[in-house]
């Protein structure tokens, strides 16, 4: 029952009988900063089911991950945004620049018939440096009506044991661009977590590429590193060029 001005509420327990004016509410929900970011997760559909899911990067462009794309016809795949819309998907080519080379195989891009409004047209933010090994990163999966990500900390798996759970996989071939985070989600069956991100310090810094228990029941998710590496160089090099001119002025 909602308050009304000069209200009297009776209360039974702890708390005593009071006007609205001195009703003591509870602390708001505050927000998890990294909500804003909410808007560029989408979910991958065919025959309106979810199949992967992706981030878009600008306002007619999607970035996901290349294995669920394959024998997919285009046709059949449209793209949902967390407001609900749907967007219809016409290509998709290699991607390039979003993680390390060897890792480049892993990645595509999906491109929409139409352009997306202007709340697109800035991309998101990805990783400028590679992610602590022992900081926690925070893991997005998706809520039951696959509209808003559930989030939550979780630990990094050492690279010894990350490549060995890689190479279990299918006979996969780990490199420097995948990395493993704890998921002791219990489930009987795959969970299709596939293009679904972590993120560190407010980007997005990681990639599902291989789902969750989807080729075995493991506690450990395989993703592949989300990674600006061209402006990581970039930088670098400026940063190095600054710092000898300054050797040369002093």
């Amino acid at each position: 029952m909602r308050y009304q001005w000069n209200d009297w509420r009776p209360h039974f327990g702890y708390n005593p009988a009071h006007w609205a004016i001195n009703h003591r509410h509870r602390k708001p929900y505050t927000t998890n900063q990294n909500d804003a970011l909410n808007i560029y997760l989408v979910s991958l559909l065919h025959k309106k089911k979810l199949f992967c899911s992706g981030l878009v990067i600008n306002n007619q462009t999607v970035l996901t991950v290349k294995s669920c794309l394959l024998n997919m016809p285009l046709a059949d795949i449209v793209v949902q945004l967390s407001d609900g819309s749907i967007h219809k998907a016409v290509s998709s080519t290699d991607s390039k620049d979003y993680t390390m080379e060897s890792g480049a195989y892993l990645l595509s891009f999906l491109h929409l018939e139409k352009a997306l409004d202007e709340t697109y047209e800035k991309s998101p933010p990805f990783c400028l440096k590679a992610v602590g090994s022992k900081d926690e990163v925070e893991q997005w999966s998706w809520d039951k009506n696959k509209l808003l990500p559930i989030k939550k900390l979780v630990t990094q798996v050492p690279t010894s044991q990350c490549n060995k759970v890689i190479s279990d996989i299918n006979g996969t071939l780990p490199t420097s661009a995948m990395s493993c985070v704890e998921n002791r989600q219990i489930t009987n069956k795959c969970m299709k977590t596939y293009g679904l991100p972590y993120l560190w310090k407010g980007a997005f810094c990681g990639m599902n590429i291989f789902g969750h228990n989807c080729s075995s029941a493991k506690n450990t998710d395989v993703y592949v590193r989300l990674l600006r590496e061209k402006r990581l160089i970039s930088r670098t090099l400026k940063l190095a060029v600054a710092a000898h001119l300054d050797d040369i002025i002093i």
